[in-house]
């Protein structure tokens, strides 16, 4: 199982490929569960996360 720093890493360098920004990571507390990801827009769009964003 990866570290939280290298799913960030990851993460990160995918969610900012898409314009994107990676805001925090929820991962879950055993081996199995949910990997929660969760993203922002920079400060400077025009708009707020859509669903197709997701």
């Amino acid at each position: 199982m990866l570290s939280r720093e290298e799913l960030w890493r990851d993460l990160g360098s995918l969610v900012e490929s898409c314009g994107l920004e990676l805001f925090d990571l929820e991962l879950p507390g055993r081996q199995v569960g949910t990997l929660r990801v969760y993203i922002t827009k920079p400060v400077s769009a025009p708009d707020r996360v859509s669903v197709e964003d997701c």
